[in-house]
């Protein structure tokens, strides 16, 4: 999944960035689903030090590993903070209601669309096109512990 190896290489340059290590035991992979959310949930509290915040790289994942946290007692976000990427409709629905990263995804659409239909024909164009994420705060996280 190229979107994931994007996001583990944007998570790990956010770490550094903020002054914190590094280390490869803090990414659990999954599949794109709740059922693999509730997985990675439940291995990634297995470790020590339990971990005070999770970053979820998908929606249905973090759906997922939020039920798998009710399931383990531990109470989101007083326990453990919760930030999912896709800022999907629903994650203001969800209890408690889900931090998200919000991606353009009409727009990045729209952009999309337009380069195929402004491109000459049967020319191949390969051009990156991104936008900046939002942050969405939500009940799911708080500040850190000190």
């Amino acid at each position: 999944m190229e979107t994931g190896k994007r996001r583990q290489g944007a998570f790990k340059k956010a770490i550094t960035e903020a002054g914190l290590t590094f280390s490869p035991d803090l990414i659990v992979e999954e599949e794109y689903s709740a059922l693999g959310g509730a997985r990675g949930f439940q291995e990634i509290m297995k470790r020590k030090p339990k971990p005070t915040a999770l970053v979820v790289s998908e929606f249905n994942m973090a759906v997922g590993a939020l039920n798998a946290a009710r399931k383990a007692k531990v109470i989101v976000p007083d326990d453990l903070s919760m930030v999912a990427f896709n800022n999907l409709e629903f994650a203001s629905l969800l209890n408690p209601t889900l931090t998200t990263v919000g991606l353009q995804l009409q727009h990045l659409g729209e952009e999309g669309f337009n380069l195929l239909v402004d491109r000459p024909t049967n020319e191949e164009i390969y051009q990156t096109v991104s936008r900046s994420a939002e942050l969405f705060l939500r009940e799911s996280s708080k500040s850190i512990r000190k």
